[in-house]
């Protein structure tokens, strides 16, 4: 039996609603606005990017200059840390990706400007770390080698009503450490409903950034004895918190090899060093199973020297 037409109605709007939030980052308004003609808003958006310059993107996040639709780049909140200041950064990573594409050439040099640019204020910072996220996906599929070293969490949660394990204790020893060596990886896009899949070679990335805490991972094997590893790569430039949600990797975990490690790596620029938080809601005692944190969710963080990411 087929659904009813009123109900196909309903599903396609749900789908057309998703991919304006998704992609796009769209505010309520729009997603009201448009969610009948997505086609409309995505001619919009790349027009307004196509009349964007370097400059112009740093003057649009940096003062109140606006146009009629540059509210469909640019948001504007609060900070995070400091409730009386605000915040511009872009709608999302997609956005900013179009713009890489289609004004920068997808040239590295003239990323760096921009980001060097987005990191002097705190009201850019957030948008400093789009352009780390986007160009660190870059110079992943690159094929690189990485040495992760291990982050490790107080023994008992911390805090009065929300409990959580804070993983501050950052381990610089290398004989601590695991390197990885990564080939070139072809990129594959897993969308909402796609089954999660695991091949060598292969660097995945969630198709909406915002559903999950882990913004790409890799399938290695490091050989023929030892069981495979899974690195979930959380991208970052907060030297502040983070936050790392087991939900991300659960979601992960559901099709992966049976006896596949799972490392969720932080990657960030060198000299951050954020204080991971993991919530007692997802770690709970029956995923520790009796045993210690360090061991039953392990975090490990790696260090990109910029001058090397944007050479």
């Amino acid at each position: 039996m087929f659904p009813s037409r009123p109900l196909i109605s309903t599903l396609l709007v749900e789908e057309e609603l998703w991919h304006l939030y998704a992609t796009y980052g769209a505010s309520p308004k729009s997603l009201f606005s448009y969610s009948g003609t997505p086609g409309t808003y995505d001619e919009i958006v790349t027009s307004e990017i196509n009349q964007l310059s370097p400059n112009g993107l740093a003057e649009l996040l940096s003062t109140n200059k606006a146009t009629d639709n540059s509210h469909l780049l640019v948001t504007t909140g609060p900070l995070p840390n400091d409730r009386t200041r605000p915040e511009r950064k872009m709608t999302s990573l997609h956005i900013f990706a179009e713009f890489c594409r289609l004004t920068l050439g997808n040239r590295v040099e003239m990323m760096k400007d921009c980001y060097d640019t987005l990191c002097l204020t705190p009201t850019t910072y957030s948008a400093a770390g789009m352009v780390f996220k986007y160009r660190a996906h870059q110079f992943l599929q690159e094929g690189r080698t990485l040495d992760i070293f291990p982050i490790l969490a107080s023994s008992q949660p911390q805090g009065e009503t929300n409990l959580r394990y804070i993983y501050n204790e950052y381990t610089d020893d290398a004989r601590c450490s695991q390197r990885f060596i990564l080939p070139r990886l072809e990129v594959c896009l897993i969308g909402k409903g796609t089954q999660c899949t695991y091949e060598p070679g292969v660097y995945y990335r969630p198709r909406n950034p915002n559903s999950s805490s882990v913004d790409s991972w890799v399938l290695v094997q490091p050989d023929s004895q030892n069981a495979p590893i899974i690195l979930a790569f959380q991208i970052t430039i907060n030297r502040e918190k983070d936050d790392a949600e087991k939900s991300g990797l659960d979601w992960l975990g559901e099709s992966a090899p049976r006896n596949a490690q799972m490392y969720h790596v932080i990657l960030a620029p060198e000299g951050v060093k954020p204080e991971i938080n993991a919530s007692t809601d997802r770690l709970t005692a029956g995923f520790l199973g009796g045993g210690e944190v360090n061991a039953a969710f392990r975090l490990f963080h790696c260090t990109i020297n910029t001058v090397e990411l944007f050479k």
